[in-house]
């Protein structure tokens, strides 16, 4: 469920989803509006966790995101005591990010993709066949009194094994195979 934050195949905390709000990076009506609920001095997210890694290798999670009222959210990615997360801004600012436990950083990175939208890549090593991924609002903080109505937009989650993200493939219900990239160029010059 790349697309569909709105599935419950992503836990919501305090937090609604409204699908299908704005245009995708890839020109279709596809991405969604994280959105915050009242609560009081909390944390406001969704996740899922991923099984069937294989422990020790890196893995590369990657998505997109787009300002709305908050020009940044927080990305964690962890398995038990091993933790990756950090800032991941919006608006194009270098992502924050650090690591704890066994888990190692190995690249993060966050590249414009236009209409203000920007890619956010992270490779990570965990030891473990399993991953919570979790995407929290952030308000000044990753625990605040949300307005009901403030958010960001989602698009795009991936993770996949290997040092660098390949190119976007939309999953939905599991995980989905397909040909390498190949690039070809014609021409004499």
């Amino acid at each position: 469920y790349s697309e569909q934050f709105d599935n419950a195949a992503w836990s919501k905390t305090r937090t609604t989803v409204t699908a299908n709000a704005i245009t995708a990076p890839d020109g279709t009506t596809t991405a969604d509006k994280l959105v915050e609920d009242t609560t009081a001095s909390s944390t406001h997210n969704t996740g899922r966790t991923i099984s069937g890694l294989v422990s020790g290798v890196v893995h590369t999670f990657s998505m997109f995101t787009k300002t709305a009222e908050y020009s940044s959210s927080f990305i964690k990615l962890s398995s038990g005591a091993d933790v990756v997360q950090g800032l991941v801004y919006s608006d194009g600012t270098s992502p924050a990010l650090s690591a704890t436990g066994a888990a190692t950083l190995s690249a993060s990175v966050s590249e414009n993709v236009g209409d203000g939208w920007y890619h956010h890549k992270i490779s990570i090593t965990i030891p473990s066949t399993s991953i919570i991924v979790q995407v929290f609002l952030f308000g000044g903080s990753t625990s605040y009194t949300g307005d009901g109505t403030s958010g960001i937009y989602l698009w795009g989650a991936q993770l996949e094994e290997g040092s660098f993200p390949t190119s976007y493939i939309k999953t939905e219900a599991s995980q989905v195979t397909r040909s390498a990239d190949n690039l070809s160029i014609t021409g004499t010059n």
